[in-house]
């Protein structure tokens, strides 16, 4: 697999959105020095069994109606990152696709682009 380097996340469930942040707002601050910012968007009520959960200092849970869960875990003060790790429920086995993987049993087809091609294969 590869890393990447991510400064927030959004998670969105119907029109409802949760947005978990450490990315800077203007050119004048570093992610180093920006403090964790959470907002939720959302029209109306929030979608039955959607939520977030802060269940550390900085380690948050948000919770989708279907029974996956985003993890979000801000390093240690100072650090300029967000790890960020999803687990999807049983009810997601083969009803599921894209960069997470298809949650099939099946590693070849993971990483699934929204054109429909696979992350890093070619047609030859």
């Amino acid at each position: 697999g590869h890393a990447s380097c991510n400064c927030g996340l959004a998670v969105r469930v119907d029109d409802d959105v949760i947005v978990i942040s450490k990315c800077p707002s203007d050119k004048t601050m570093t992610q180093r020095d920006t403090p964790v910012s959470v907002f939720m968007h959302r029209n109306g009520e929030l979608s039955t069994g959607f939520r977030i959960n802060k269940y550390a200092q900085n380690k948050y849970s948000v919770f989708l109606p279907n029974g996956d869960v985003v993890y979000a875990q801000v390093e240690a003060t100072g650090s300029q990152f967000i790890n960020v790790w999803a687990v999807a429920s049983g009810s997601a086995f083969n009803n599921t696709e894209g960069l997470c993987g298809n949650f099939d049993k099946e590693r070849d087809n993971d990483f699934t682009l929204k054109d429909g091609a696979l992350k890093g294969k070619t047609e030859s």
